[in-house]
């Protein structure tokens, strides 16, 4: 905590509320009693796995080690809208990474050839989005999605076929031609520099980092900002949220989340002055993280945890638990100081 600063003292004890809250709940909760009792894990060892990117390092998504992972990293965010997960990974067997790995397979020989490539997307399909009823096409031929498959316009599985072409597109434009390209582009994008990794960093290192690199957030923003809709050669289905959430699930550990579970409990506990903006609310979300000494993952995974109840680690999905922490924690919380006004 940062001396003589209110805002501080209270994100303090908002934060170690919520923390004891979900810690209580792993620990009373039949299903991940026996998942702690399996990993020999005290409760709150359980709940700081997930925070502290334990858990994450061991799950093969964190760093992806060549652009077949990183494709296929990047179709899973672009599914994480609406009802999309069911509609689109959800319908197919084997979910995302079937699909991802389908596309990225050279077809055209006998037998087919798994080339881990997204720019095999582009040689099947080209540049232009306009082509994703070729993408839903073959899908629909080779992969078979259970359910309807509405091809309007707007519908989930013609966005999404957009974003296969665009994010392939994306991918295989320089300077991110091979994987290490790729993380040498972020860092530089961030900072002309590299970025702490969440596996290797600890809180304090990052701050320090931050503060030389970064003190007003407008390279980070940058970078999210560079992935979204709208912006030159950009990703179809990846927002500023997205693009947010990607970034911290590589490691990039000076990210967060702003997404809709983040913002209830946001608002619920007063700590961002504008939570319905993604930035105002990343802003929020990293105050809050330097406050307690921890990277802005362990905010966002906290909170995402207690919203969700989902430890998805460990198969174990409590239902949200957002009734039960307003009930419980919202009363022992003093009274909540103005956050500052974003810039």
């Amino acid at each position: 905590m940062l001396p003589n600063n209110p805002q501080a003292h209270y994100d303090e004890v908002a934060y170690a509320a919520s923390y004891a809250f979900l810690v209580n709940v792993v620990q009373t909760r039949q299903a991940t009693q026996q998942v702690i009792a399996q990993l020999g894990l005290t409760a709150a060892g359980f709940v700081s796995g997930y925070l502290d990117f334990t858990f994450a390092t061991q799950d093969n998504h964190f760093r992806p080690p060549d652009r077949g992972a990183i494709y296929t990293m990047l179709l899973e965010s672009a599914q994480q809208m609406a009802m999309m997960p069911q509609v689109i990974g959800g319908s197919v067997e084997g979910g995302v990474p079937a699909i991802a790995r389908f596309l990225i397979t050279n077809r055209h020989v006998t037998p087919s050839v798994y080339t881990g490539d997204p720019c095999q997307v582009v040689l099947d399909y080209g540049h232009d989005t306009a082509n994703w009823p070729a993408v839903m096409r073959d899908i629909k031929q080779h992969l078979a999605p259970r359910g309807r498959v509405r091809q309007v316009q707007n519908g989930l599985w013609p966005r999404y076929c957009r974003s296969i072409i665009s994010i392939a597109d994306w991918l295989c434009r320089p300077p991110r031609v091979t994987a290490a390209d790729f993380y040498d582009w972020l860092d530089n994008e961030i900072t002309g520099a590299s970025a702490p990794i969440a596996a290797t960093a600890t809180a304090q290192t990052m701050f320090a980092w931050l503060d030389a690199h970064d003190p007003t957030y407008q390279r980070r923003f940058h970078l999210a900002n560079s992935f979204r809709r709208g912006q030159p050669n950009h990703m179809d289905g990846i927002s500023f949220a997205i693009a947010c959430n990607f970034l911290k699930e590589i490691g990039y550990c000076v990210y967060g989340k702003p997404d809709t579970i983040l913002r209830q409990f946001f608002i619920l506990l007063t700590l961002c002055a504008n939570p319905n903006d993604d930035e105002c609310l990343l802003r929020g979300i990293i105050r809050t993280a330097r406050s307690n000494s921890v990277m802005p993952f362990a905010v966002d995974k906290l909170f995402w945890l207690i919203g969700t109840g989902n430890f998805h680690y460990h198969n174990v999905n409590l239902g949200p638990l957002t009734g039960q922490f307003q009930a419980i924690v919202m009363p022992q919380l003093p009274a909540p100081i103005q956050p500052p006004v974003c810039p």
